[in-house]
């Protein structure tokens, strides 16, 4: 219940983000596209992953603080954090670690449920093994050094920006699947109508907790 409605949350800041008032307003801001490239004989530019993710936090915060006072997240008091430190007992200041998002309830002592959510841009279907299934993407989950969450809970956010809009969520799951070492499982979830993700649970070395880890994708559009 806690997953589901955090993401309901994500989902309305990133439909927020891509409405046409607010997606031209992020388009000229400073540091929030690439350099132009060219791509099957077009000239685009890329949203950088930083700024969308961002963006997507200061929209996530707007949602919380309009939610009424008896929905779900208010009540456990959710806290939404955007490039959230990650504490470490072997890094401070500028080399500590820093998750994408993170958001934690306020009630219930030790057992208040958290989820640790890392974003990775997919411009390619390359970038499924290169950068998504890394040590710097789904690997944040498993490091001895500085692990992104020693909870039960965490998220991989995947930005699919191509020329094409095609969506790259079945090969995200097959990639999931083939994970080494093998997960427990992977199984298709709903968070938000009609949109299904990826759900896989793990067992994890350096004496941390299992993990189960869903995987949400949704689509940008490359700018002309």
């Amino acid at each position: 219940q806690f997953v589901r409605h955090v993401f309901r949350v994500y989902w309305q800041a990133t439909d927020m983000l891509l409405t046409p008032q607010n997606w031209n307003a992020f388009k000229v801001k400073r540091g929030a596209l690439s350099k132009p490239k060219k791509a099957r004989g077009k000239v685009i530019q890329i949203p950088i992953e930083d700024a969308l993710t961002t963006e997507i936090g200061h929209f996530a915060k707007q949602l919380r603080s309009g939610l009424p006072t008896d929905h779900f997240l208010r009540l456990h008091e959710a806290n939404f954090e955007c490039e959230a430190l990650i504490y470490s007992d072997n890094r401070a200041g500028r080399y500590s670690r820093t998750a994408d998002f993170r958001v934690s309830a306020q009630t219930g002592g030790t057992q208040a449920p958290e989820i640790v959510i890392e974003a990775k841009p997919l411009i390619t279907n390359g970038d499924i093994a290169s950068r998504y299934m890394a040590e710097e993407g789904l690997g944040c989950f498993f490091c001895a050094d500085s692990v992104y969450t020693k909870g039960p809970l965490g998220a991989m956010f995947a930005y699919t920006v191509t020329n094409t809009n095609a969506s790259l969520r079945n090969d995200l799951h097959l990639a999931v699947t083939s994970h080494l070492p093998t997960p427990k499982s992977v199984t298709k979830v709903h968070l938000n109508s009609g949109d299904w993700a990826t759900c896989s649970a793990h067992t994890r070395d350096h004496g941390l907790e299992p993990i189960l880890i869903v995987h949400v994708e949704r689509m940008f559009p490359t700018v002309p």
